[in-house]
């Protein structure tokens, strides 16, 4: 798992690829917790290159959006992969966050190259 913090003029930008599970969860969460103790609650996470989540990596999710909600803020997901999006829906959280599947139209990441990653299915 890869843990990128790209902070932006109105957001910070969180990019996440590879596998969440139980003894990576911890990492995620601590990234939200430490971009929310410098005052950022407008946090994009960009998920295109992640390949699983586990539960905790929800329950992260959830913390951090309950945080940033608190402080006027909010946690946007960029680039879901399917099965990623399906495990958000199977859990009912998917009306919890506002789900971005073109980050170019998003006006905080004006000017920012997003990683590359290959498409699902495809040779690495």
């Amino acid at each position: 798992m890869n843990i990128a913090i790209t902070e932006l003029k109105n957001a910070s930008l969180i990019a996440i690829s590879g596998r969440i599970d139980s003894d990576t969860s911890p990492e995620v969460a601590r990234a939200f917790q430490s971009v929310q103790e410098q005052g950022h609650y407008n946090i994009l996470v960009d998920m295109g290159g992640l390949e699983y989540v586990s539960s905790a990596t929800l329950r992260a999710l959830m913390a951090a959006q309950r945080a940033s909600r608190r402080n006027g803020g909010e946690v946007v997901l960029l680039r879901v992969p399917e099965n990623i999006r399906n495990v958000l829906d199977m859990a009912g959280l998917v009306e919890l966050y506002k789900i971005v599947d073109d980050p170019s139209t998003l006006p905080e990441l004006d000017g920012v190259q997003l990683e590359t990653y290959p498409a699902p299915g495809s040779a690495k």
